[in-house]
């Protein structure tokens, strides 16, 4: 681009700064545990406001009384700089760190004979397995910059509505979440249980579980899930994965059948046949239980593992 003198004016760096600080920025809350450098920025973002405008203004005024000269943004470029200081001088002194908060929930079954249970977790670690004192019990570890967990119940004609879910407390953009969610279920209740996780890994040891039916849905990370042990009543199960892992135990005194789908990925099975599209195990068509499954992957590994 030239002015109305012909002279090649020169791009601005303004830009280029900018994204280098927030990368860095990213970084640190990346790297740095439990460091969180928004609480910093939504108290100060006026001051930043501030800065970057006086950086401009000086700019625009050299650039007045200096037309014969190529335009600077040596004042934007001080004042993101001055800024950065500042910023981790702050965090240095004062360190934003994520809170760690604990939250525990009992709920009893209020005579319910059936539950329906939706499990739905952003992101982090989440272990699910039997062991409730009585319908459920669930120990929550989270940070005061992510999600804080929700648990409702409704029981209707005899059937319990269980919910675990998260609603947003604040933005969070940087760092891993170590959100950490350990839920205990009804071992005897009949069970149809649906879980749902956007990030991270997921531990469900569901072999003491009495399940009537199964959904899972991981968008990104790893998923272990054990459907080892004995089964009194047969159910369905879709599994689907998003990109990561996905490891499936099976029994292996109970029928098993399998559609297994890997999408871009592989499908690597230990204890069972192929058959055609299927992998069953030999108590299928032997055994008055049967676990049907599909399993779904999009980007990576699906394991299934027969018990030895």
């Amino acid at each position: 681009m030239t002015d109305e003198s012909g002279k090649r004016r020169r791009s601005s760096p303004t830009g280029a700064i900018v994204l280098i600080v927030i990368g860095v920025i990213f970084l640190m809350a990346h790297f740095v545990p439990n460091m969180d450098p928004w609480p910093l920025f939504a108290r100060y973002w006026p001051l930043i406001l501030i800065f970057v405008g006086l950086g401009g203004l000086i700019d625009y005024l050299w650039a007045s009384a200096h037309r014969e000269q190529q335009p600077r943004s040596l004042g934007v470029m001080t004042a993101l700089l001055i800024l950065t200081l500042l910023f981790l001088v702050a965090l240095w002194r004062h360190p934003a760190t994520r809170q760690e908060n604990h939250m525990s929930r009992q709920l009893d079954a209020q005579g319910a004979q059936s539950v329906r249970t939706h499990i739905e977790m952003p992101a982090g670690t989440l272990f699910i397995s039997s062991g409730a004192t009585d319908l459920f019990d669930g120990d929550f570890e989270y940070s005061g910059t992510s999600t804080v967990p929700e648990v409702t119940y409704n029981v209707a004609g005899g059937h319990g509505d269980l919910d675990v879910s998260a609603k947003n407390s604040s933005v969070h953009f940087a760092g891993p979440s170590n959100d950490t969610w350990d839920l205990r279920l009804n071992g005897a209740m009949p069970t149809e249980l649906k879980v749902e996780m956007g990030a991270g890994t997921g531990n469900l040891r569901l072999n003491d579980l009495n399940l009537s039916g199964l959904e899972v849905n991981l968008g990104v990370g790893t998923l272990n899930l054990d459907l080892n042990g004995e089964w009194k009543q047969s159910f369905h199960g879709d599994i689907q994965g998003g990109v990561g892992t996905a490891t499936v135990k099976l029994p292996k005194d109970v029928g098993v059948r399998v559609h297994a789908e890997g999408g871009i990925g592989s499908v690597n099975a230990h204890g069972l046949k192929r058959d055609g599209g299927e992998y069953v195990n030999e108590a299928l068509g032997k055994s008055p239980v049967t676990l049907d499954l599909n399993v779904h992957g999009g980007v990576g590994t699906i394991n299934l593992d027969e018990e030895p």
